[in-house]
């Protein structure tokens, strides 16, 4: 038994190891280089734009969308998890490999495992979950940075930014166009004033969401396994070099 869970934990961190460094790249690029990943959206509004007739101004470049909260957060929390998931993986490879001398690691990492399973349900559930305090708390920020920052003539990353979602996603302000007030917001279309941009992301999370939820029980489902197997090979007496 100590030497099949060996091996099925090494295999199974190996794939953590590529899943970390996946997430790891694409967190960078969302946070630093965001252009790379947004350029799709960027161009399908900048090839129909016409400034002078517009009357609003729209970002220079792809990269600027990074400045939006939102996507630099996803990109915060995608660069967190790669790094630690890479870390933890890696903690469990040389448990693994080295029972000798690193047994204890072992137990380091199935507490890590669990106290991830744990945090990753209650982040699931609130992001899965529309009227969610994570989405609450999201859509609170970006309607004050509407108040404060936002300008439709403006030329900061924001105010363009919000512009271009309002021509690409065929919405208005964060949940309707009462976030705007008194200030004008001719990025938005009469015929979308009363459909919120925010709302426009829910959709798209509502129309995947088994297969995130599917995704994220299977992840939790390996990492308990990973956590069952790691103290099975910590307790058995004959665990030597494979």
């Amino acid at each position: 038994m100590g030497c099949i869970s060996k091996c099925i934990l090494i295999l199974i961190n190996s794939v953590f190891l590529v899943i970390g460094i996946v997430l790891i790249v694409v967190g960078s690029i969302l946070v630093f280089i965001p252009g790379k990943i947004l350029v799709q959206v960027y161009d399908s509004v900048k090839d129909n734009y016409n400034q002078a007739s517009a009357g609003y101004s729209i970002p220079d470049n792809a990269d600027d969308l990074g400045d939006m909260p939102f996507f630099k957060t996803i990109g915060i929390v995608l660069l967190a998890f790669g790094v630690a998931l890479f870390a933890v993986s890696f903690l469990a490879y040389c448990g693994a490999c080295c029972t000798t001398c690193c047994r204890c690691l072992l137990v380091l990492f199935a507490i890590i495992m669990v106290v991830f399973v744990i945090i990753e349900v209650v982040v699931g559930i609130l992001f899965l979950v529309a009227d969610s305090p994570l989405h609450d708390e999201s859509k609170s920020q970006l309607k004050d940075l509407i108040k404060t920052d936002y300008d439709d003539d403006g030329t900061d990353a924001f105010s363009m930014s919000m512009n271009l979602i309002h021509q690409h996603f065929d919405c208005c302000g964060i949940d309707g166009v009462a976030d705007f007030g008194a200030k004008e917001h001719r990025s938005c279309d009469a015929a979308n004033e009363q459909t919120g941009c925010y709302s426009k992301l829910q959709d798209v999370i509502d129309d995947n969401i088994i297969y995130c939820a599917l995704g994220l029980g299977v992840l939790c489902l390996l990492q308990l396994l990973e956590a069952y197997l790691a103290i099975t090979l910590y307790k058995d007496n004959k665990v030597g070099p494979i």
